[in-house]
Parts: structure tokens; sequence; C-alpha cells
């Protein structure tokens, strides 16, 4: 039985897919198994996944309708033969000891679950705007890494603090390996994005530890063009549907406050995507929802200011809070738009 396996969801992929593959097959773990879930590509990358598939053994190609990213985890982890369980999308690539680290920290500490960090890499051409952001293809990993071990609220605590404090968060299913019986209750949602806040809180809940180590183990590869970089859209209202329920989740535990952190942050996430990008067509109502987001940062601006939000966020909140009109200008100012 191999000792982990790498679902990677594939959908029209082909530009990028033989780099996130062989950074898979190339990993110091030898004993692993690889599944391709062709989520309904109409380029050629379900014929590459095959192609794959006939050189290698270790290799498993699925292909099935187009039904997102969550649809796609959800297939292939029917069909995970090992203990441990990663993530990796199909754009995106991992070092060549990314899972024998995760795999050796998460045996050594009896771990359900052992992550690392991601590296956000642009094009070559794309400048630098802060630290652990990597233009170029190839991630440093340089030093000794230190590793932490979290049990009970505290796996659930350090999940959120990371994710308000840290860009290189711990959001994302991709940096971590999972023993695959957290699987057998928890499933991805389908249809939705940002699916991964949700379900890394509730697997974080069922898991016995948490290992946490700060190298970086994954390269998340950012185009010039993203959802984050787009005018603002329905689908985007997903993050809003996401801090309501981290709020939810954590309403009468002694992570409340971490809860309507997260909640308010997607309010103020938004409200800055939206005036710098503006709002597609497919949103109604915009003027109401940006009036929405703005009272939700004031009321939640306490708990934002005590937070472990960066400095510059602070003063963006601050700046809302009390210059609401003048802020409008100063964000598409700073952002060059």
């Amino acid at each position: 039985m191999p000792k982990v396996s790498v679902i990677i969801p594939v959908y029209n992929g082909s530009k990028y897919l033989k780099r996130c593959i062989d950074s898979v097959l190339l990993q110091t773990l030898k004993d692993i198994q690889v599944i391709l879930v062709d989520d309904g590509s109409t380029d050629s990358s379900g014929t590459m996944c095959d192609e794959y598939g006939q050189k290698d053994s270790r290799i498993k190609v699925l292909h099935k309708k187009n039904g997102g990213l969550g649809s796609a985890r959800n297939c292939g982890l029917s069909s995970v033969s090992s203990e441990y369980v990663g993530f990796v999308d199909c754009d995106d690539w991992v070092n060549p000891d990314t899972y024998e680290y995760l795999y050796n920290n998460a045996k050594k500490n009896d771990a359900d679950i052992s992550s690392g960090k991601f590296a956000i890499v642009y094009p070559r051409a794309h400048r630098n705007t802060c630290p652990g952001v990597y233009s170029g293809v190839h991630m440093r990993s340089e030093g000794s890494q230190r590793v932490m071990v979290y049990e009970d609220i505290d796996k659930q605590k350090v999940y959120l603090e990371i994710g308000i404090s840290d860009r290189s968060s711990q959001y994302s299913v991709c940096t971590k390996i999972y023993r695959i019986k957290l699987f057998k209750e928890i499933k991805f949602p389908e249809g939705q994005l940002y699916e991964d806040v949700v379900t890394n809180f509730h697997l974080l809940g069922l898991a016995n530890k948490f290992v946490l180590s700060d190298k970086y183990v994954y390269n998340y590869y950012m185009e010039s063009t993203g959802i984050t970089r787009n005018k603002c859209s329905n689908k985007d209202l997903d993050l809003i549907k996401v801090g309501k329920q981290i709020e939810s989740l954590t309403e009468g535990t002694e992570i409340e406050d971490l809860g309507k952190i997260i909640s308010a942050r997607t309010s103020f996430s938004l409200l800055v995507k939206s005036q710098i990008y503006g709002f597609d067509d497919t949103v109604k109502n915009p003027d109401y929802l940006s009036k929405k987001w703005l009272e939700e940062i004031r009321n939640n601006y306490r708990h934002l200011m005590e937070s472990g939000l960066p400095l510059s966020r602070k003063a963006a909140i601050s700046g809302y809070r009390y210059f609401p009109k003048l802020m409008k200008y100063v964000i598409k100012f700073v952002s060059g738009r």
C-alpha cells in the first residue's frame, strides 16, 4: 500500500500540467499513488492524463463530467488506497521532498494532519511584492524548519490566527496531507469557491493532532489574471458565505472572536476588490453590498484592530471606519488603477 496518495484535479490545464505531474512523480518519497481527475477538460489535458497513466503504474486516471474543484477532489477521494492523502492543483507544483517531509512529520507525531507553507510564484516578469513571494519557477528552502504540534481547540485556533496574519496562510488543502479516515465524515462542498477554508476547519476539528511546519512545501502559481484580479462577481460572494460559516461554527466557543474577525475580513477584502476593479454585470445591488460590507467593518472594528492583521490592513480599516469616501480614492491610487 502506498504511503501517500496525491489527488490532482485537472481542468483545461495542459499549459502547466506536465510541470505539475512531474513534480509529484519525482518526489523523494517514491511509494505514492497519483490520482489524476480529468474534470471534463475540453483541451488536451485528458489525453495527457491518459498518456501519463500508461507510463507509470503509480498513476490512476479518472474522467468525469465537469463539476468544479470540490467535485473533482471528492471523486479522487473515492480511489485513495493509502493512509494519507494530499492535493495539488494542476497549475501549481511541489518541491521534490514535500511528501517525504510531510509524511515523516505526521508519522513521528502520530498526527492526522501534517502541514507546511506555500510560496506564491508569479511569472518571471512580475515584481515581487511581499516576503515569501518568488518570481520564476524555483522555490527556496533554506535553514532549519520549526515544527509545532497542536491538539484540542488549539488546532483550529492557530489555523484561524495564521489565516488572519499570514499571506502564506493555512487555508489551502494543498499544503497538507491528511489521514484518509477524516474524509469518511467530511467532503468538499461542490459548486462553491473558497471551499478549502471551512473544509479545513471541519477536518481540524476531527483530527487528533495538527503538525505545522514553516517549511515551504508548495508553489502556488499566480498569473496576472485570476479570480483576485477580475471585477467583483457574483461568484466572489461565496467568500462572504464562507466568512459567515466560520463565524457560525465558532459561535459560543473560546475562539468566537476569531470567527468574527474572519467574517469581517471577508467584507473588507471584497470592499477593497470592488473599489479597485469594480463590479461585473452578475452582481445585483452593488451599492447595497458596498454599504453592507462597510457596516460589517465598522461593527467589528475593535476586533479587527486587536487582531493579528498586518499594519497596512489595519490602516486601511481605520480609513474605512473614519473616512470611507476618501478611502475609495486612496485605494484606487495605491493600487495604480
